[in-house]
């Protein structure tokens, strides 16, 4: 039983899913959803068993979609590793499929399970709020994940798809920030017609929330592509070939959420929390880098420097929360999911 709750572990790489619930709280601030009362989830019919403690059963909207983009890559890897069994078989025989641990077909189940699950929580709220753009996003999200799965192993092009899925990723929670508190918040979840009726809209993304959501998730993606690449030399199939200049790139997002902070015409305690978080980014993208560079002949030494790089995805997503929040829980919070992806990382390997 341990063996396959591991192998579950392993295949969905539940090392790396803090970054995913990192890029949903960024993605929700920068569309300038909060947690307030009004935004939360509330339990009503607890009140009778445990009174006044049920208001500790609160929980933020933000939960909804962070758990539909937990199932999405859930779903994504344990699909990687169906399309990839052969492959596995081959070279990476601890794999939970050719381990013998899970079998191929449970895998798929698993895994096309999951990301229906995912993909039709998005989608309810896209079509119960009527909002045809998160829909549409959802299921690009969803082709996305299944390009790259099929094509990761067959071309280098598959970074492309992979940094598409985060940039995606970004934009479905953003859309779903503004429908999910109009639908949830009421008495309960209602159709777009009951709702109209009632006089009740829903909020949308402003011109300045949309360009830094496009603007982050675009720095993002460059950063997921160049890694992706780096990736691939862990594998083993292909020489790392990385010019100077594409590492040069992974600090990008720094430069992106730091002008962002000042373009907004944020105040002193936010421009400096936005500096505190872009320089443990910057230092902790240097130290990766620096391992990268030194170690190339030594593929284990290439795998820990991707970790670390798949980890600090939760720093690019602090320095958005800080240049988009007045309050410095949510970054404090991405703080936190990157400790917890290099500590899930000692035991979960995250590629």
């Amino acid at each position: 039983m341990f063996r396959k709750f591991k192998a579950l572990l392993d295949l969905g790489r539940v090392s790396n899913l803090p970054t995913v619930w990192s890029n949903c709280l960024a993605a929700w601030v920068l569309a300038g959803a909060g947690f307030s009362a009004s935004e939360s989830m509330r339990f009503n019919e607890l009140e009778g068993i445990l009174g006044k403690l049920a208001h500790l059963f609160t929980l933020p909207l933000l939960c909804i979609p962070a758990a539909a983009a937990s199932l999405l890559y859930f779903g994504g890897t344990a699909l990687n590793d169906a399309f990839d069994a052969e492959y596995d078989r081959e070279h990476r025989p601890e794999r939970p499929i050719p381990s013998g641990v899970l079998s191929l077909r449970m895998v798929w189940i698993v895994g096309l399970g999951a990301l229906l699950v995912g993909a039709g929580i998005f989608l309810y709220i896209g079509v119960t709020a009527g909002d045809v753009i998160l829909s549409a996003l959802a299921i690009g999200l969803v082709a996305l994940i299944l390009i790259y799965d099929w094509m990761h192993k067959k071309s280098v092009w598959a970074a492309v798809p992979m940094g598409g899925c985060r940039l995606l990723l970004y934009l479905v929670v953003a859309f779903a920030a503004m429908q999910v508190s109009y639908i949830f918040t009421l008495s309960g979840p209602q159709s777009f017609d009951e709702m109209a009726a009632q006089g009740l809209k829903a909020a949308s993304l402003t011109t300045q929330q949309l360009v830094s959501v496009i603007a982050v998730g675009t720095s993002l993606f460059i950063y997921i592509v160049v890694l992706t690449l780096t990736a691939r030399a862990e594998s083993g199939t292909e020489s790392l070939k990385l010019p100077g200049a594409m590492t040069l790139l992974l600090y990008l997002p720094a430069i992106v959420c730091t002008a962002l902070v000042f373009l907004n015409g944020a105040k002193e305690p936010q421009i400096l929390a936005t500096l505190v978080a872009a320089t443990i980014f910057v230092v902790w993208t240097k130290s990766a880098i620096t391992v990268l560079r030194n170690q190339l002949r030594d593929r284990s030494r290439v795998g820990i420097a991707v970790g670390r790089l798949l980890a600090g995805i939760c720093l690019i997503d602090a320095m958005a929360a800080a240049a988009a929040s007045t309050s410095i829980v949510p970054m404090l919070a991405c703080v936190g999911f990157f400790v917890l992806a290099l500590f899930l990382q000692r035991y979960v390997s995250s590629t």
